[in-house]
Order: C-alpha cells, then sequence, then structure tokens
C-alpha cells in the first residue's frame, strides 16, 4: 500500500471513534464517507487520498487542514513521491492557506528535477488564480533549482517574484526592480512587454528619469516588432505569431511614447516632449483593434491634450487654460495632477489663478479627489506636491495665513511618506517664511520635524530662533 502499515492518521480515527462511544457507521455519517469505504480506509486495504482526508477531518470536528501535517510524512514524501496524490494536496494546500505544507512537500519533490516542471505548472495555476503567497513560494523553489541560469522557466519565474514584490513601497519596489532588471530581456514578447511597462512605472514613481526613458524606450521598439510581426501574419493568411499579452498591444505602443514623453517634460525638456506626444495623440491607424483597444486609443489621445497642455502652461503659455480646466473636470482622476501643473506653472510666471481654484472649492477644501487608474504611491506624491505648490503659491500672493497652514499640511505628509526631498522643500520653505507663523504653528513645526528621526538635528530650528 502506499501508506506505512501503522498510520497514525488511521490510530487517530479509530481512537476518536472509541473516545466518543460512536459506531464506525455513525462516524461515517458524520464525516460523509461511504461506510465500505471508511472499513477499507481503517483497514489498511484503500489508500488515504485527500478527499478522504478532508473527511475524515471533517468528521472529527477538526480545523481544515489540521491533519495535513501528519499526512505528508505518512503518505506523500516517506516514499517514492506520487504526483496524482501530491498535485491534488498542493491545490488543497493553497486552498486552506497551510503554506508550509506546500513548502514541505515542494523542497522534498524538487530533489527530483523531474518535478520542478510541475511544479512551476502549479505555480502558475495558483498565480493566475489569485493564490499569490502560494505561487510566490513555488516560484522562488523553481528558481533555486533551475539548472541553467537563464532557462526560460526561469525568466518567467524571476519576472512572477518582481510583480508579486511589487507594492506601495517604493525602496521596496525599487529592490524588487533591480533583482529582475537582468533577466527581462530573456522572457519571451508577451511576458516582456508588460514587464518593460512596469519597470517604466517602478522608475517613474521613484523618478529615475535615465532608467525610465530607457525602459521606454525598449518598450517602444518591442512593441513595434511585436505589431510588424502581428501584419505580416495576418497579410500571409495565418494566425498572429506569439500567445496573448496581458494587455492590447496598442497600450505598450502608446505608453512607449508617452512615458518618455512624461520623462522628457519633467526634465524640461518640452520641445523633445511634444514629439513623443504627438505619436499617441492619434493611434486610430493602429490595426486588429477590438471595442476595448478602441477606448484605450481615446485614453492617449485624452492623455495627449492634457500632456500638450501641460508643456504649454509650464512653458508660460496660458492662453489654453480655460480649455485645460474644462478638460480635468471631464475626468476626475486628473483633477489634481491637473491642479499640481497649474500651480506649478502660476507660481513659475506669478500668474493669480483664484477663479481657478475656485471651481475646485470642494476638492481643495473637503479633500475629495478621485485617486482614479493611478497607484497608491504615485496617489500621494502628487497630493503633496499638490499641498507643497498650494503653499507656494499662497505665499507668493501674500496670503501667508493660508499658506503656512497648507505647508505645515504638507511636512506632516512628507514625514508619514518618508518623501525626504519634498521634506527639504517645505524646511526651505518654512524658514524663508517663519515670521509669519503663529506660536502654535512654530511649536507644531518644531514637533514634526524633531520627529523625523534620531538624527533630526541635521533637520531642526536649532538656529531658526524668533
Amino acid at each position: 500500500m502506499d501508506c506505512p502499515p501503522n498510520t497514525t492518521i488511521r490510530v487517530k480515527v479509530e481512537n476518536y471513534i472509541k473516545e466518543k462511544g460512536m459506531t464506525a457507521k455513525r462516524f461515517s455519517e458524520t464525516a460523509g464517507i461511504n461506510p465500505g469505504t471508511l472499513s477499507a480506509v481503517l483497514k489498511k486495504n484503500r489508500s488515504i487520498s485527500v478527499t478522504i482526508l478532508d473527511r475524515l477531518t471533517k468528521g472529527m470536528r477538526l480545523s481544515e487542514g489540521a491533519l495535513y501535517d501528519l499526512y505528508i510524512d505518512e503518505c506523500l514524501v516517506s516514499h517514492t513521491p506520487n504526483w496524482r496524490r501530491i498535485r491534488p494536496f498542493l491545490y488543497r494546500c493553497a486552498a486552506v492557506d497551510k503554506l508550509n505544507c506546500i513548502n514541505v512537500v515542494a523542497q522534498r519533490i524538487v530533489e527530483n528535477l523531474t518535478y520542478v516542471p510541475m511544479i512551476f505548472d502549479i505555480a502558475e495555476d495558483f498565480y493566475e488564480s489569485g493564490k499569490e503567497e502560494a505561487a510566490e513560494l513555488l516560484y522562488k523553489i523553481v528558481a533555486k533549482c533551475e539548472k541553467y541560469q537563464y532557462s526560460e522557466r526561469l525568466t518567467i519565474c524571476q519576472y512572477r517574484l518582481f510583480r508579486l514584490a511589487l507594492s506601495s513601497d517604493t525602496e521596496s519596489n525599487l529592490r524588487a526592480a533591480i533583482r529582475f532588471e537582468p533577466y527581462q530581456d530573456k522572457l519571451p514578447e508577451n511576458f516582456r512587454l508588460e514587464a518593460l511597462l512596469q519597470l517604466a512605472n517602478v522608475n517613474y514613481t521613484l523618478q529615475r528619469w535615465d532608467k525610465m526613458k530607457y525602459f521606454a524606450d525598449e518598450l517602444r521598439s518591442l512593441a513595434k516588432i511585436v505589431y510588424r510581426e502581428r501584419q505580416r501574419g495576418q497579410k500571409g493568411k495565418r494566425k498572429a505569431r506569439g500567445p496573448k499579452t496581458e494587455r492590447d498591444l496598442v497600450v505598450y505602443y502608446g505608453q512607449g511614447y508617452l512615458l518618455k514623453g512624461a520623462a522628457l517634460e519633467y526634465e524640461e525638456k518640452y520641445e523633445e516632449a511634444k514629439e513623443y506626444i504627438a505619436n499617441y495623440a492619434d493611434l486610430s491607424w493602429f490595426e486588429g483593434l477590438d471595442e476595448n483597444g478602441k477606448a484605450e486609443v481615446e485614453r492617449f489621445a485624452m492623455f495627449a491634450r492634457m500632456n500638450l497642455n501641460d508643456i504649454n502652461l509650464l512653458s508660460g503659455n496660458f492662453g489654453t487654460l480655460e480649455e485645460y480646466v474644462q478638460l480635468i473636470k471631464q475626468q476626475s482622476e486628473e483633477i489634481m495632477p491637473g491642479l499640481v501643473t497649474i500651480l506649478k506653472a502660476a507660481n513659475r510666471y506669478r500668474i493669480i489663478i483664484d477663479d481657478v481654484l475656485k471651481q475646485f472649492t470642494d476638492q481643495i477644501t473637503n479633500n475629495q479627489w478621485n485617486q482614479g487608474y493611478y497607484s497608491k504611491d504615485t496617489f500621494k506624491k502628487r497630493y503633496i506636491e499638490f499641498q507643497y505648490q498650494l503653499a507656494v503659491y499662497f505665499f507668493g500672493n501674500s496670503r501667508c495665513k493660508e499658506g503656512m497652514k497648507r505647508l505645515l499640511d504638507c511636512l506632516k505628509l512628507c514625514v508619514q511618506e518618508d518623501n525626504k526631498e519634498k521634506l527639504l522643500n517645505c524646511i526651505s520653505l518654512f524658514t524663508k517664511f517663519k515670521t509669519y507663523a503663529t506660536e502654535e504653528q512654530y511649536a507644531e513645526y518644531e514637533t514634526i520635524v524633531k520627529g523625523v528621526n534620531k538624527d533630526a538635528e541635521t533637520l531642526t530650528i536649532s538656529g531658526y530662533s524668533r
């Protein structure tokens, strides 16, 4: 038989029946097991499947998975592994969050490398079905077992681990990107397109413009290659090559231009940025678009109008300001980033925009923003920038009371989000306008800054006596 002769699970069941004064028939009814099946299991004439194990567990009034550790030792890894039993067991472990059991079984069986592809396939199933912790565990085991450093399976594992590592923690995202980067160019095209987009986005949130431009260029180049291949396939009356991508191909194509243009805009290379904006302003020529793809084309057209207006304002051209205001009103998730651009331009060129700000009183006063498709981290950074630019605007227009309130709010957010760059900007701005702070605001400032960390003396106001 598959299980050792004196199986502890069987002993536990027999002891439970005796302790409760039950008959085997009564227990089989409680457990939902056919009496003949139960008898065969207890007499060791039938092996214990995962289904039977779960029913025995239920019959003994134990929590799901309570007998899994025993099952591993008795029926799975104490002899030659039986994949027909191991596979369903791994799926059940994932279903009831018995990750340690998954780890034990996987680690044992991959000593025989023929099981590595099977474990990888299960990891892929777990990933697709949202069982991310279980998938991550298996991907790490497979990656460690891969004999050849740049096998396709290894690169996909590293890609999945990169995706699973992404979070709201920008420093953690950077570490994940650095670990994954050496593998990205070995990925199959359909995975690599998404990988390049994710790498570009990570570097965007970190404002690492050179890296962002590099990945945007790579994304744009690969999207063009894949598009040409698909076009050749269609003209040759054969099926388009390659597996399906995570997003419509037009998204990768357009994002390659959009992200490069965004980096150039932040670097204040406005004329160059306009050239890239022109390339995603109208993608209606893109062949093979379904309804979703057409909707993406419309989004890119909207982004192009927004970003071109950004550049016009930041270049000092306020002739399109009203058009820009109407655009961001129509796209609620663009209100805050749009106001950041308007405030930056107003502060740079000393323009009064009170009438614009009044149109967004609800959002500004009640903090009613739509995060939309922006990541949580990007949204928070934009909000900090908004508070800072609003404070600068108020100070610049002799509304120092309002400016000081916004500045202190911004300072607190910088501490909460560990935004060191903007924190120093806030400290510099406070130093410039500190004479307008009330005693309470001055004390609040000291408390905020001194609480940054144990090295806060480098940032405090020890030399700023009033």
